[in-house]
């Protein structure tokens, strides 16, 4: 009689076991069909941040002022970089709307973004299949940063990179604080695009190709609209490409914007007109949404368990037997 019900124990927990592992198999196999090989790759320490997005490579610096150097990974040869180097009141005395160095007249202080204090806050991400798709974050000035002069001066850059444009990176300027000398001056914000052999660490003058909105430099283009935002309202910019004075380790850009009394925000995209598509991390974008259970991926990887579930139950029952 005990036998009897051994053998029935054993003869019950043989289907249960068999049960257990063929779903845990199909889990397994369902689990690895959903991982994406895609996503944003990002970390952080005291140099700057460093980010990588399929094919496309990003590191700012941060510790002087924000300086963006991109590249592609593949090709892995030459830099680009765009630096935020300086700002300054001045009147628009050919009234042009840009900033010309033979005509225009600086007004007070012309203050060196490197004087200022900057930190990295605010990391957002969003994920889809455990991948991080898209990357939101924040380099600021510290309050107090560019006193005497402008005590009151806040610069914000918050950043967007996504999968879905994994060759570009949008940032939002945010200005708010500047005292103005005069309602009638316009404030420039002065950068510089430059190019050098990967890592380098060198600063070469590029051969700049301008468009409407747009500034290209090899590989290397910066786009701008031609409107900013104050308090829900537009004003019109202007980017002054020829007029600046020119220096040798790059090529000055001023983006001009009207008197304004609150804080304005500018959304300016750098990035590359080509970018490799081979990688060891795959360019292609993540789907906006998650993707299909049923894609090919997926069948095949759920048409392995099945394969294994079969044998495990077909090499069991001969045991049964």
């Amino acid at each position: 009689m005990h036998l009897c019900n051994i053998e029935l124990c054993i003869a019950m927990s043989r289907p249960i076991s068999v049960c257990t592992i063929a779903v845990l198999t199909l889990l397994v196999s369902l689990s690895w069909a959903a991982a994406s090989p895609f996503g944003i790759d990002y970390t952080l320490d005291a140099t700057g941040l460093d980010v990588r997005n399929g094919s496309f490579g990003l590191f700012l610096m941060g510790s002087q002022s924000p300086h963006y150097r991109f590249y592609d990974i593949v090709e892995n040869t030459t830099d680009y970089h765009v630096l935020f180097v300086r700002m300054f009141e001045y009147t628009d005395t050919n009234s042009d709307g840009g900033y010309t160095h033979d005509s225009d007249v600086v007004v007070g202080s012309v203050i060196a973004l490197q004087s200022g204090t900057w930190t990295f806050s605010n990391f957002v991400t969003q994920e889809e299949s455990g991948e991080v798709v898209q990357l939101d974050f924040e380099l600021a000035s510290s309050p107090g940063s560019f006193g005497p002069q402008q005590p009151s001066l806040q610069i914000v850059l918050v950043n967007h990179i996504e999968v879905s444009k994994n060759a570009s990176l949008k940032f939002d300027v945010i200005l708010s604080g500047w005292n103005w000398h005069n309602t009638n001056n316009s404030l420039a914000v002065g950068i510089v695009i430059s190019i050098g052999q990967h890592s380098s660490g060198q600063l070469n003058r590029p051969t700049v190709a301008t468009g409407a909105g747009n500034v290209s430099f090899d590989n290397g283009y910066l786009s701008y609209p031609s409107t900013a935002e104050v308090s829900s309202q537009t004003v019109g910019v202007t980017a002054s490409v020829n007029g600046a004075n020119p220096q040798n380790n790059g090529e000055q850009i001023y983006f001009c914007f009207p008197y304004f009394n609150e804080t304005l925000t500018y959304d300016p995209t750098i990035g590359l007109i080509e970018i490799s598509s081979i990688t060891t991390t795959p360019t292609s974008p993540t789907p906006t949404s998650p993707p299909s259970l049923f894609d090919s991926t997926r069948i095949l990887a759920v048409g392995v368990g099945v394969t294994i579930i079969i044998a495990i139950v077909v090499k069991t029952q001969s045991n049964n037997d």
